[in-house]
């Protein structure tokens, strides 16, 4: 999986994101802290490969926001 955009989420609501990514069939990976993603204690990322604008679109709204930029 090519790494395009993450979100930042604390720990405790990873469940619940996954389960709704699985519910809606988006393909997505979660990374702990220690990587290349720049996160506070508590947080994963949420991370999504490259896609359409529709499918971005859906995750806005789960999220609530944009994703940043997973780093290269």
């Amino acid at each position: 999986m090519e790494k395009q955009i993450y979100f930042p989420v604390p720990w405790k609501e990873a469940k619940r994101y996954a389960d709704m990514l699985d519910s809606l069939h988006i393909p997505y990976r979660i990374e702990s802290a220690g990587g290349k993603v720049p996160l506070v204690e508590g947080d994963l990322a949420i991370v999504f490969p490259n896609m359409s604008i529709h499918l971005y679109i859906k995750i806005r709204v789960l999220f609530f926001g944009d994703g940043l930029r997973y780093p290269q």
